[in-house]
């Protein structure tokens, strides 16, 4: 038995289909002709064309981004203030202070 899920359209077509008889069995330009067929080929057709169109605009989408983000300005990378090198003066110690807050750099000089 075929499953009641399937409407009573698509239960005898597919009695007929699985008929022991090939002379039962309904032609592909028969099963074509039906209505109920025919009502899901039209779906399907609109189904994929909308597929399409969603597609086609998500793509038209992500080159329009695409397109923006080259002509935006490049930004430029903060980058950290090199730290001085420190005193060749071996009798004085050098310490370098590097604030992140304010980006400040700060040696102080002591001798030993």
């Amino acid at each position: 038995p075929i499953h009641s899920h399937y409407s009573k359209e698509m239960q005898l077509l597919i009695s007929q289909m699985l008929s022991h008889d090939p002379k039962r069995r309904p032609s592909i330009s028969s099963i074509l002709e039906m209505q109920f067929i025919r009502s899901h080929i039209k779906h399907l057709r609109m189904r994929h064309e909308r597929e399409h169109e969603a597609k086609a605009h998500r793509e038209k989408d992500r080159e329009k981004e695409k397109d923006e983000k080259a002509q935006e300005p490049e930004k430029e990378e903060k980058k950290e203030p090199e730290k001085p090198a420190a005193a060749a003066d071996p009798k004085k110690k050098t310490e370098v202070r590097y604030n992140a807050l304010t980006g400040e750099i700060e040696i102080v000089a002591n001798e030993e």
